[in-house]
């Protein structure tokens, strides 16, 4: 992608590249993020799991109780439209859980490479432990 940057007459040329590099920058990591969301929207919904029924369930118990004021068709109708949503970011979360998992072996590399998908590999933090004596 092409990308025109002007330089105005009493515009300060440091501040002018470091805006065009922050730009730049932003872009870069917008691309990638539209990769890696492209590849996690590849998943097929049948490799993950979904909220369960009785998780469903409770979600709507905590949010209808018989003491509210208002009508009950139209809190379930808002409910039922918010789990819709809740359920799609959780299936969503879940695939991105299995392309994360894939981009860990490194056999996987030339696949996420040809799809201009930013490797993202876990890095393993050593656990620190330290001892106290009493004395």
């Amino acid at each position: 992608m092409t990308r025109l940057s002007l330089l105005f007459y009493a515009e300060d040329p440091t501040a002018f590249r470091t805006r065009v590099n922050l730009c730049k920058t932003r872009l870069k990591n917008c691309m990638a993020e539209n990769f890696f969301t492209r590849e996690v929207d590849k998943v097929k919904h049948e490799a993950v799991s979904t909220l369960s029924r009785e998780r469903r369930e409770s979600f709507m118990r905590k949010c209808i109780q018989e003491s509210d004021r208002f009508e009950q068709n139209a809190i379930y109708r808002t409910f039922s439209d918010l789990m819709r949503v809740v359920q799609e970011e959780y299936i969503r979360q879940m695939k991105k859980c299995l392309v994360l998992q894939d981009m860990q072996d490194p056999a996987n590399f030339p696949k996420y490479i040809a799809a201009k998908v930013p490797i993202r590999v876990n890095k393993y933090t050593y656990p620190y432990f330290g001892v106290v004596a009493n004395q």
